[in-house]
């Protein structure tokens, strides 16, 4: 079966406002590969003439009359945060809402474990300084199902959280800002969100494609999914605020010239400019407005070029949106393989040509040459010790030391193994990163790394100590994203009694199962299973470890709970996690603050060859161990529910069957060491033959 990728493009330019849409004169390409090796073949439709209208403000106050396309949809991902601010920022033009008012205005249901909560306001989700969590993952992703379970069920899950800083404290990138803004929505228009959108924002900028996953989840025009040149149902977002936007690209592309200054179709060039402005913060802070995630890039603003830009990702689809809205330009870039960041270099480089052909040169940014010192003065001695890097995937902690006052290194620990990297001081004060590691303490012949890690030592007013990091990442033929933001702080010590070191480490002996999720999540597929890794380095701490979403640091409190413990300013430590330990009858059990619940490996049954039916259960997964006696043979499925799906996992808990591929045999496989999982409804049963 082939692996079809495809990417969709889109190109809004100004004075493209005619009778048949709200951009007719924009193009869309489909550019399809055939192959894992590349794009290989290229369809793209002819650019229209432009058609320039009397007045774009005459054309924004009529209704425009459209279709829907035949271009493939995509989920946009977290470009939808857009669409979810603009939305809200249109009932603020109307005087329903107001930017700086609590939450609890609008939505009095709201409320989190913690009194703070009460001072979030609507801004502050938009900016990302709410200090909520970060992302309630529970059903926010289900095959082909628009189920409206997370949107009903995420007030609840939020009652039991807490917040991690201070509300307007500082920016950490947070989705569930954005599902409670999609709660605003409902709260003062008196619609779904969804018809709000369609009605709203969609309709006005000519989005005739444009729906949500609570509408789009059967949608024939749904760009398919392929993983591992297997043909999957697709994925749907029900994280519909934060992620859940479908749309064409150049549906995407028309939304984007609705900041068009003077384009007034769906907001008001004020609430436009106030989404356009970056929240303040220091050098390596977020640099994200009102829902965009960028509102100032050096290298136009050196130009004269205003741009604002939002990037998504959401299972196999990847989007970038960039909007230059003086020079009426919106390019919006769709994928559903690689990434934004991918998605956002293509989106530049467009951006980049027409404002050439525009007579706009934009000049890519000078290379920093650092000068390296081969002495580090004693004052630096204070920044030794042990850090916190990576929290919210891949987590580390790595313990810094200053050799001789040479060099710095940095010794990195882990869930999954150890590693380590050698830097130097720099005449800027701040730590370069070499090619090589420093042998015998001798730095004479020392050079920084192509593309090296600039960490940067940040003290603040309390006297906590943070790294910022500048780095590059280069994607040869496509261009450089550069990065700059904060990366690790520095820790204490937990002083935990050994009763409490005891327990945790027997937790780490076991693997714990999603149990209560709906029975067609597609986090079955992807983050089903957990466990936790004792820190050896700084006993304490763990590292709590997910098939998917990688391991993340965690502190240790007591015998009963675990969690986030970061102060950092920024989304270095977005998605926090806090776990609660819980003994029942039936076994040990995790519970997160994301609403999901986990059980222990140890409680799980065995599956042998007298087990012929399984019952169902609408709020636990049946998990079974594969026996010794039915390993490497198959089972087949006699009758099973509609409602239902099949889950098989290998030794390594990776996926060897499940019911969500298209086409998937009958027979299911039992590998050796291997589990299976049976999802579904309450009264459900299904009948096995051996």
């Amino acid at each position: 079966m082939e692996n079809v990728k495809y990417i969709g493009m889109a190109l809004c330019l100004a004075g493209m406002l005619g009778t048949g849409g709200a951009y007719p004169g924009s193009f869309s390409t489909g550019l399809k590969a055939e192959s894992e090796a590349g794009l290989e073949t290229i369809d793209a439709a002819e650019e229209a003439e432009p058609e320039i209208s009397d007045s774009a403000e005459s054309d924004s106050e009529e209704k425009i009359a459209g279709e829907k396309d035949e271009d493939y949809i995509y989920c946009v991902g977290s470009v939808s945060k857009v669409y979810a601010t603009a939305a809200v920022m249109q009932l603020v033009d109307e005087g329903k809402v107001e930017l700086d008012a609590p939450v609890t205005d609008y939505v009095p249901e709201f409320r989190l474990a913690d009194e703070r909560y009460k001072k979030i306001t609507v801004r502050m989700l938009m900016d990302h300084t709410s200090g909520m969590m970060g992302t309630v993952w529970s059903n926010g992703f289900l095959y082909e199902d628009g189920n409206s379970i997370r949107h009903d069920s995420i007030l609840d899950i939020w009652s039991g959280q807490r917040l991690k800083a201070e509300p307007g404290e500082y920016a950490a990138y947070c989705n569930d800002g954005f599902d409670l803004l999609e709660q605003i929505v409902e709260h003062v228009s008196g619609m779904s969100y969804t018809e709000y959108i369609t009605k709203y924002i969609a309709e006005p900028t000519g989005g005739f494609s444009t729906g949500t996953g609570a509408n789009y989840y059967d949608n024939p025009l749904l760009i398919p999914t392929y993983r591992n040149f297997i043909h999957y149902d697709n994925g749907i977002c029900l994280e519909i605020g934060a992620g859940g936007i479908y749309a064409t690209a150049s549906d995407v592309a028309n939304f984007g010239a609705g900041f068009f200054t003077g384009y007034n179709a769906i907001l008001s060039d004020e609430s436009k400019n106030a989404m356009s402005e970056r929240w303040g913060g220091d050098k390596f802070s977020d640099k994200s407005g009102l829902g965009w995630d960028i509102v100032d890039k050096p290298e136009f603003e050196e130009a004269g070029v205003k741009v604002v830009g939002k990037g998504g990702d959401a299972l196999q689809n990847h989007t970038f949106l960039y909007v230059a809205p003086e020079e009426e330009v919106s390019v919006a870039v769709i994928s559903n393989e690689g990434s934004s960041d991918l998605d956002a270099l293509m989106a530049e480089e467009l951006m980049k040509i027409v404002m050439e052909e525009k007579g706009i040169e934009i000049s890519a940014p000078e290379t920093v040459k650092y000068e390296l010192l081969s002495e580090i003065p004693a004052e630096y001695d204070e920044y030794a010790g042990y850090y916190a890097f990576s929290f919210s995937a891949n987590g580390e902690i790595g313990e810094i030391s200053f050799p001789d006052h040479k060099y710095m290194h940095i010794e990195y620990s882990g869930a999954f193994g150890t590693r380590s990297t050698d830097y130097m001081l720099t005449t800027e004060g701040s730590f370069a990163e070499l090619s090589d590691d420093v042998m015998d303490g001798d730095v004479s012949d020392a050079r920084t790394a192509g593309n090296a890690e600039i960490l940067t030592f940040v003290k603040d007013a309390k006297g906590s100590i943070y790294i910022g990091i500048e780095s590059k990442s280069v994607y040869p033929g496509i261009g450089t994203k550069d990065t700059c933001g904060y990366t690790a702080e520095k820790m204490t010590e937990n002083p935990v009694s050994s009763d409490v070191m005891t327990a945790w480490a027997g937790y780490a002996e076991d693997k714990y199962y999603l149990v209560n999720e709906r029975y067609d999540s597609a986090s079955y597929d992807m983050s089903s299973t957990t466990y936790v890794v004792p820190s050896e380095v700084m006993p304490g701490y763990a590292f709590f470890v997910s098939n998917n979403q990688g391991s993340r640091l965690i502190r240790i409190e007591d015998t009963e709970h675990a969690g986030a413990f970061q102060t950092i300013p920024s989304s270095a430590n977005r998605d926090l996690i806090d776990i609660e330990v819980t003994e029942t009858e039936e076994g040990l059990s995790f519970t997160t603050n994301e609403g999901r619940h986990y059980i222990s490996g140890k409680s799980i049954p065995v599956m042998d060859g007298t087990v012929t039916e399984v019952e169902l259960k609408s709020d636990k997964a049946s998990w079974y161990k594969i026996s010794d006696d039915l390993a490497n043979s198959t089972i087949t499925a006699a009758d099973r529910p509609e409602n239902s799906n099949i889950i098989v996992y290998n030794k390594y808990g990776a996926v060897v069957y499940t019911t969500h591929r298209k086409d998937e045999k009958s027979e299911i496989p039992l590998p050796m060491d291997g589990m299976i999982l049976f999802l579904g409804e309450d009264g459900g049963v299904v009948s096995l033959e051996h």
